[in-house]
């Protein structure tokens, strides 16, 4: 029986996700037990057909059963909205269920690991509640508002102040949980702000290879070494967080891999018919790209051939661009190439310098 329980919830346009994170894991420590709440039957389904190692299914009727109240706000909260309002019950729930769990780590799906989760985990030993700071990048001012710390990893230690903050946090969700800013309040997400000073035993985590996003990317290098990924050549990549990631095929890829969209648009050179991108205002470098995005979306696409392989493919792993968008986007890129080639052609000219941008052309 595991000591160690990971958790996710899903729906079935993240069961893709859910496989990768599930394979990942089972990569670097064999020594855990993950459990999966299903938002659909469809996501329930695929799971069950897929057997996994050491993965425990769990249908959103079972969790309800458990916390009735989650059924009470249902119908106000969107899909998302209610995943994070399920959040806090779900670490309930495990650690009821399982009374041999010492800790339970509830992670978001399009989380991907690299190295042993432990590197991390062992900052949790001594206290009771360990939460993972945004450290975002200069350029992406706003944890004010939508928070200090990270809600897609939060790993709890069984004990009285562990349950007293779970309890607080689910009553809180209860209340309110939207995806809008109010004063004090964002989704599941601003609530955190408030333990380290509301209860005792909640540590901030200091690992930098813990909670590597594409918001934070840009303050660091990444390199390979014997197979494994350093943060700033020393410092092993732990776990790495997609969120924003979009994947494209079909057409958008096509126009990716030829130049015709933005650059922010990229393309993966052993899945031709793939291309990806993430919120405009994040800076992807060349190593994040090669590193950690190539590698999760190759993996990504061969969950999606696995789901399809059970006669149940699963359109929403892709995002689709549209045609208008695809037009909008490929015209954008056409303006942009000449822009460049002028401000270069500008600041070449011997004695003078051409104006910078206002805004960086992508």
């Amino acid at each position: 029986m595991s000591r160690l329980r990971f958790a996710a919830i899903l729906d079935s346009g993240y069961v893709t996700r859910g496989l990768v994170l599930h394979e990942s894991l089972q990569e670097v420590t064999r020594d855990v037990s993950f459990d999966v709440v299903c938002m659909d039957v469809e996501a329930r389904t695929l799971l069950e057909q897929l057997e996994l190692e050491g993965v425990g299914v769990i249908d959103i009727g079972e969790l309800e059963a458990y916390d009735p109240a989650l059924v009470e706000v249902r119908p106000e909260r969107s899909v998302a909205e209610y995943c994070w309002t399920a959040k806090p019950s779900l670490c309930r729930f495990l650690f009821d269920r399982h009374p041999e769990t010492e800790t339970v780590v509830y992670v978001d799906a399009d989380l991907m690991f690299f190295a042993d989760p432990m590197l991390v985990l062992e900052e949790l030993r001594g206290r009771s509640v360990l939460v993972v700071p945004h450290r975002s990048s200069p350029e992406e001012d706003w944890e004010e508002v939508l928070g200090v710390y990270n809600a897609g990893f939060v790993a709890f230690q069984r004990s009285p102040q562990a349950s007293a903050v779970l309890e607080w946090w689910r009553e809180r969700c209860l209340e309110w949980c939207f995806e809008r800013v109010e004063p004090g309040r964002y989704c599941d997400q601003k609530y955190l702000d408030e333990w380290p000073n509301r209860f005792s035993g909640v540590r901030e985590l200091n690992h930098v290879g813990g909670g590597l996003a594409p918001w934070n990317a840009s303050r660091y290098t990444l390199s390979r070494n014997e197979g494994k990924v350093y943060v700033d050549g020393t410092v092993p990549l732990v776990f790495f967080h997609f969120q924003s990631l979009r994947v494209y095929r079909g057409m958008a890829a096509r126009l990716s891999r030829l130049g015709l969209l933005p650059g922010r648009y990229r393309s993966v050179p052993e899945r031709r018919a793939l291309a990806w991108s993430v919120w405009t205002s994040y800076h992807v470098s060349s190593e994040f790209e090669r590193l950690v995005y190539a590698p999760y979306v190759r993996r990504l696409a061969a969950a999606a051939e696995r789901v399809a392989a059970l006669g149940e493919p699963l359109d929403r792993t892709f995002t689709r661009l549209g045609a208008r968008r695809m037009i909008g986007e490929a015209a954008r890129s056409c303006v942009r190439r000449p822009a460049r080639a002028v401000v270069r052609w500008g600041r070449s000219l011997p004695g003078r310098r051409a104006p910078r941008p206002s805004r960086r052309l992508p």
